[in-house]
């Protein structure tokens, strides 16, 4: 391989790798961030309603027209202000009947007064039948779990977290959920992905006119002028 190819792939091969490493590093550093403050705004809103939310008269609400209590009105309104506080889509309260058996007690989506309330979707004291495993999870452990995959219908798309309620013998009863519409956030990840893919493209365009140009402005003399120094010193008589 001739010097001026070995110098020329050596240059543009440098600077491509250079702009492909720092592009994804700008990538992947940008998505942790993202994930980070998903992960913290869905932990800050569950840990505040289990402790805002009163949870002495949640075996009461079985009772008829415990709807009308004010037991019932003065949580459902709290829970409400916090899925508004931490930007959350949906916020609910589960009692927890057994290991896959659970039933919605409060659910922001029954808020009368939210103006996106629907009363065919009201969900009080409806049993949870397509529960996520992270929520069986989190009741198995005891502890917060955060879905890993996000979940997509008609109205977004969501992460989730669960956070179990333990009474004083230390056994599960409740269940926070809460979701977050993530739509806004996989979209600015989708724009830096595409920025890094743009970043890419630009860089090969760059090495390839810098390849060019080192070899018409730099490579060409020299080459030139070492062919011609050999040249000169090959007719030269030493003896």
């Amino acid at each position: 391989m001739k010097l001026k190819t070995k110098v020329t792939l050596l240059t543009t091969t440098t600077f491509l790798l250079g702009t492909i490493g720092l592009s994804s590093a700008f990538y992947v550093q940008y998505a942790a961030v993202i994930e980070s403050r998903i992960k913290r705004q869905l932990t800050q809103a569950a840990t505040v309603v289990k402790s805002t939310i009163n949870q002495s008269g949640m075996k009461d609400l079985y009772e008829e027209d415990s709807r009308q209590t004010e037991y019932y009105r003065t949580n459902l309104k709290r829970l409400s202000e916090i899925r508004d506080a931490f930007g959350m889509k949906y916020a609910y309260v589960m009692d927890v009947r057994g290991p896959d058996d659970f039933i919605f007690l409060f659910d922001t989506a029954n808020y009368e007064p939210d103006e996106h309330y629907d009363p065919e979707a009201v969900t009080f004291l409806d049993p949870y039948d397509d529960a996520p495993n992270s929520l069986k999870e989190a009741v198995k452990t005891g502890a917060l779990v955060i879905a890993d995959e996000p979940y997509t219908d008609q109205w977004g798309t969501f992460r989730s977290a669960f956070l179990p309620v333990k009474n004083e013998r230390g056994e599960v009863v409740a269940a926070i959920g809460v979701d977050l519409d993530i739509s806004d956030l996989l979209a600015l990840e989708r724009k830096a992905l595409i920025f890094t893919a743009v970043a890419i493209a630009i860089a090969l365009i760059l090495a390839l006119l810098m390849a060019v140009s080192l070899n018409r402005w730099f490579l060409k003399p020299v080459t030139h002028l070492v062919e011609v120094l050999h040249d000169a010193t090959s007719n030269l008589d030493l003896s």
